[in-house]
């Protein structure tokens, strides 16, 4: 013993709380082989700390009696002679047959668990002191069944650490406590249904041993008990029951305390919350597909109630349309029976109270979202009937307008939802998904071809011009060829049919007769394209001649898609050659020695130079998907590369033509089928 520790231990000598903290800890012991004589200096070192002892404070004549008491023993520790083998042969003959058994215990101060080796061999029992460990209990007091279930938990943690530091394998395990309350925690059929402190430390138990592995043993036979309680001092000698364990291991299997059922506890059971007082509804909500007819029915339902004890008074009955106070009424209603069916508990409390509102605050828990307020909370159908009443407008005005009456707790999500599952939301507010920029056509890329083979035609205007002493307005008739880009122009006194024919006559006359006219769809545009085929059919072939052959066509773009006519208006960039002609109504001409081919290649050099978005893909939907515009799809025209750049669109009024960048696909029957 050191010089220092021998002071400190005189007779006479009052220790200061850092002195009685140098003599514990001068003691090492780690595998527990006087760990039932230690524990108690870590009680008594606890109960220093508890009280609140400086470090250089000499403790009291109380807690020096118990220091005297305890330090007393240490001339017994010196004469203990441990043996360094488990076992008093060399070594078992019968390997295979080494049982472990493990003992728990846990008072108001302590809690401990001892482990020991034992081998039956020719009817002769061998045992062996494995190690043991002790804990000193929480300064929060804890139950008795509470640290009992630490002690088995420190025991369970014992058996694995002893099983992965020895190399010869253990057949049986045996697991001792005298506590039945924890016996009945780790046997139990669930113990999820404990509290969480039981629950975390059972299922901890039972990933290293099984509740067959754990056996009730009385507390005058449980060998841990020696740790945990003084009983009028200890014996420090190779007799005493921690070194030998004669009582219960050296006796034979058939004289150990056999294994009696253990009944189920109550002990730390989670609580079961009921609730007695059911809220039944007048009518069932989910019948009603809107609020205002579930306002106006419960109110109808309120007024039929009164009128039964009118009739029973003698008093006159209501009759006629509801009145305010009576809507009223149904709408207090209905918010009784939500709040009831959402916040049950907090209802039932908060009407049994008494007082002001104010008062009533610390009745509800904490955990309760209507801790802080007090919020109406409804369905989707008032939900739904705000969306409608505002127009289908968008979130935070539903958000703003309901939180001016009521408290609805998640409502940014709730109205989201609602707003999801409105069929007329989901129709106006779908977005088109053009497809991806198509390939230039043939007629803008067609070689060996005269000027104005495939012509587009538009109108710009109108133009202020001087008709004697008066302004009139005229129009410009603009041919453009597809090929070249070259532009003829044409005057043109109206918008009528007539004037849009004369044009194209004059057109003809002067470059010949197209291939292919493409046009927007004007209402002109579409006069002449019936005069053209009127004229083609008609039996006067001269007629015919002069303004179409067989080989003509007029076209349309779909409508309302301006951007499959970008081609039709003229670039002033890319103009070619302009002549004008004072005594002929032509404004520009081409120069006839242009090639076709030169201006193609042109073409195709200015599109490898344009944006990235015209060529990758920004969505659009293939043939087979099912557009709505908003009518019924008819059938659809896959364009180059199977994309879908025009469909028909069957409505009431007949089939219409509509471009892929005005159509949207919908899902309305799913739509249909959450609303």
């Amino acid at each position: 013993m050191r010089s220092d520790v021998k002071q400190i231990l005189d007779d006479g000598h009052i220790p200061t709380k850092r002195e009685v903290l140098r003599v514990i800890m001068s003691l090492f012991d780690p595998l527990g082989f006087i760990a039932f004589f230690l524990v108690h200096g870590k009680i008594l070192m606890q109960d220093i700390w508890a009280r609140g002892f400086e470090w250089d404070e000499q403790i009291t004549p109380d807690i020096y009696v118990r220091w005297r008491q305890w330090t007393n023993l240490f001339p017994e520790v010196g004469a203990l002679h441990i043996p360094r083998c488990y076992f008093r042969s060399p070594f078992p003959k019968n390997f295979d047959n080494i049982e472990i058994h493990i003992f728990v215990d846990a008072s108001e101060m302590a809690y401990s668990g001892v482990a020991y080796f034992r081998v039956e061999e020719a009817r002769q029992v061998q045992v062996a002191f494995v190690g043991a460990k002790t804990k000193v209990a929480p300064l929060k007091t804890l139950s008795i069944p509470k640290l009992e279930l630490m002690a088995a938990s420190l025991g369970t943690r014992m058996l694995n650490m002893i099983k992965f530091y020895h190399s010869f394998p253990i057949v049986r395990q045996f697991m001792w406590t005298d506590s039945t309350v924890t016996l009945a925690w780790i046997k139990s059929k669930d113990h999820r249904r404990y509290q969480q402190f039981v629950a975390v430390r059972v299922g901890e138990i039972l990933m290293s041993t099984e509740s067959k592995d754990w056996r009730h043993v009385s507390s005058k036979l449980n060998l841990a008990d020696i740790a945990t309680k003084w009983k009028q001092g200890l014996q420090l000698s190779m007799n005493n029951p921690w070194f030998r364990a004669e009582e219960i291991l050296q006796n034979l299997k058939d004289m150990w305390p056999e294994d009696s059922p253990i009944p189920e506890t109550q002990e730390e059971m989670r609580p079961n919350c009921t609730n007695l007082g059911h809220f039944a509804p007048i009518i069932d909500i989910s019948r009603f597909s809107s609020w205002a007819r579930l306002h106006r029915a419960i109110a109808y339902v309120l007024r039929y109630l009164g009128n039964l004890q009118r009739r029973s008074k003698g008093q006159p009955l209501k009759l006629g349309l509801l009145n305010q106070n009576e809507l009223q009424r149904a709408e207090y209603a209905l918010w009784r029976m939500a709040q009831s069916d959402a916040f049950p508990n907090e209802i039932s409390t908060l009407t049994k109270s008494q007082g002001p509102p104010t008062n009533r605050h610390s009745i509800v828990a904490k955990s309760s979202p209507i801790f802080r307020t007090w919020p109406f909370l409804d369905e989707n159908s008032v939900l739904h009937w705000y969306h409608r009443r505002f127009r289908h407008a968008n979130r935070e005005v539903i958000v703003n307008e309901i939180r001016q009456r009521f408290e609805i707790g998640k409502l940014r999500s709730l109205v989201m939802k609602v707003a999801k599952k409105c069929t007329w939301c989901h129709v106006m507010k779908a977005v088109p998904r053009s497809p991806t920029m198509a390939p230039l056509p043939e007629m803008r890329l067609s070689a060996f071809v005269r000027p104005f083979t495939y012509v587009g035609l538009d109108y710009f205007g109108p133009v202020l011009v001087k008709a004697g002493r008066n302004n009139v307005k005229r129009w410009v008739a603009l041919f453009t060829c597809l090929t070249l880009r070259a532009v003829h122009m044409e005057v043109v006194h109206s918008l009528s049919t007539v004037s849009c024919i004369m044009a194209v006559r004059r057109f003809v006359s002067r470059r010949g007769p197209p291939r292919e006219i493409w046009t927007d769809n004007a209402t002109c545009f579409h006069g002449a394209s019936n005069e053209l085929k009127s004229e083609i059919e008609a039996t006067t072939r001269a007629l015919a001649l002069t303004f179409a052959s067989a080989q003509t066509s007029w076209k349309f773009i779909p409508p309302a898609s301006p951007h499959m006519g970008g081609a039709l208006s003229s670039d002033p960039s890319q103009q070619l050659e302009i002549s004008t002609t004072y005594h002929e109504p032509v404004l520009g001409a081409v120069a006839e020695g242009v090639s076709a081919d030169h201006y193609a290649k042109k073409q195709m050099v200015r599109r490898s130079q344009r944006p990235g978005s015209w060529r990758s893909g920004v969505g659009g939907w293939r043939n087979g998907e099912e557009p709505v515009d908003p009518g019924t799809n008819s059938g659809s025209n896959p364009g180059t590369g199977g994309r879908v750049r025009q469909a028909l669109v069957r409505t009431s009024s007949g089939t219409l033509r509509r471009p892929a960048t005005r159509l949207a696909v919908l899902n309305v029957v799913k739509c249909r089928e959450v609303s």
